[in-house]
């Protein structure tokens, strides 16, 4: 029987309490994201792999093309949710 550990329990106890392998490495990327701290590189990862899906999708295999469009719909909805945290990228520096 599974147990849910409560929100506002430590990362560390997260991480202590579960004992199985991919239970374990769920509950760090539990601990990661749900800080929202690694969301930005997540995103930044996540980029170039969907649009390698995409292309993949569009031009070889039609009939995955609809959930890669799910996919990069969910992405830019991630993508625009920490928008600000991209704009050093975007920005136009003087020259």
């Amino acid at each position: 029987m599974r147990r849910e550990l409560p929100a506002n329990s430590n990362c560390a106890l997260r991480i202590a309490l579960r004992v199985r392998g991919s239970a374990r490495r769920r509950s760090l990327v539990e601990c990661c994201c749900s800080s929202n701290r690694y969301v930005p590189l997540a995103l930044t990862i996540l980029g170039p792999v969907i649009v390698s899906i995409l292309a993949y999708h569009l031009l070889m295999d039609p009939k995955g093309l609809p959930l890669a469009i799910i996919v990069t719909v969910l992405w830019f909805i991630a993508f625009f949710r920490y928008k600000q945290n991209f704009s050093g990228i975007f920005a136009a520096r003087p020259a």
